[in-house]
């Protein structure tokens, strides 16, 4: 719950910062890829194999150069960074509520089959392995 309302409000600050006056269009095409945002980032869309731009572009009904210049201008990261966060942060809120499950399956969970690349991707964003992480965890 804490992570939706963050997020949530993470894509409204980002599409206030992005409104401009003078063009009511781009305020238009930022709203609606906002809304479509939260709803797919709501199906944790995100956790999906086939969540590459073009077919999140596709699901939210705006062009992939739309989406990615959100990603790029209002968000501030690109769609893959962004999607790696998403990612990781759902893996972290898995094993704390399911410390018994193997990295291998939190992977497949969050969209990241491979074990190597799971592991590699969790370090880049956490800065632990997974394990670790648990075990960091499970100390508190």
């Amino acid at each position: 719950m804490i992570m939706k309302k963050l997020l949530h409000n993470m894509l409204l600050v980002a599409a206030k910062m992005s409104t401009n006056d003078s063009n009511d269009t781009q305020t238009e095409i930022d709203a609606r890829i906002t809304e479509g945002l939260e709803r797919w980032i709501a199906e944790k869309g995100f956790c999906r194999l086939d969540s590459g731009i073009d077919s999140v572009a596709e699901a939210i009904n705006v062009n992939t150069h739309a989406l990615s210049y959100y990603c790029r201008n209002v968000l501030k990261i690109k769609y893959l960074s962004w999607r790696k966060e998403l990612r990781i942060s759902e893996a972290c809120r898995i094993m704390r509520e399911n410390p018994e499950l193997s990295s291998a399956d939190v992977g497949r969970r969050v969209g990241i089959p491979d074990r190597t690349n799971f592991r590699r991707q969790f370090f880049e964003i956490t800065g632990m392995t997974p394990s670790d992480f648990l075990e960091f965890y499970s100390c508190k």
